[in-house]
C-alpha cells in the first residue's frame, strides 16, 4: 500500500510530541463544486461538516502533523525494517 502512487504514509515520531491528530481520525475533502468538508470520527460517533471554521481548524491540525512527520522514504525504510524484524 505504501508504494501506491496515490497513497502517502508518513510516520510521526513519538519524540516529535505531536498529539494534534491523536485524539480522533479525520479526513479532509474538496468536492466537485470546490467546497471543502471534513469528516471527523470519535469513539462514539462521526460527523461531517462544511463549516468553514471547522475545516480551517482541521487543516491547521493536518499541517502540524505533516510538519512533524518523517519523509516518505524514511517512513518506507522504517516499515521495511519492522517487517524484517517481525517476520524472522
Amino acid at each position: 500500500m505504501a508504494q501506491h502512487p496515490q497513497i502517502t504514509i508518513q510516520l510521526v515520531p513519538i519524540a516529535a510530541g505531536s498529539a494534534a491528530g491523536m485524539m480522533s481520525a479525520f479526513a479532509l475533502a474538496r468536492l466537485r463544486d470546490g467546497s471543502e468538508v471534513v469528516s471527523a470520527d470519535s469513539v462514539l460517533s462521526g460527523q461531517v461538516t462544511g463549516d468553514h471554521e471547522a475545516v480551517a481548524a482541521l487543516k491547521r491540525r493536518y499541517d502540524t502533523i505533516r510538519a512533524d512527520a518523517q519523509p516518505k522514504r524514511v517512513t518506507q525504510q522504517a516499515i521495511e525494517d519492522a517487517i524484517r524484524k517481525w517476520t524472522r
